[in-house]
């Protein structure tokens, strides 16, 4: 299951942004099943876009705690960029 937060994005971007795509779905009753195959794509898209930034920008070897909050942070940053971008996408379809 993706991520909550990327789920409740996608719909949100959905009914915001596109909202005649949303009211037409919802129209035909298409929007659950819809949001159901988006959403396992974004699960898989986000296993395999954590596993390549994991790869692009490797931990620091480091135990400070500082340094690794920031590193995690960046990760975080990026991945949700990386999403938004797509969620973008498929929409725009």
């Amino acid at each position: 299951m993706c991520h909550r937060k990327y789920q409740n994005l996608f719909i949100n971007t959905l009914k915001e942004s596109f909202p005649a795509k949303y009211a037409r779905l919802k129209n035909i009753n298409k929007l659950d099943k819809y949001v159901e195959i988006q959403n396992k794509y974004l699960t898989n898209y986000l296993d395999r876009l954590k596993e390549s930034i994991a790869k692009q920008y490797p931990a620091p070897k480091t135990n400070e705690f500082l340094v690794m909050v920031k590193y995690n942070q960046m990760i975080e940053n990026l991945v949700h960029e990386y999403m938004v971008n797509e969620i973008t996408n498929i929409i725009k379809g």
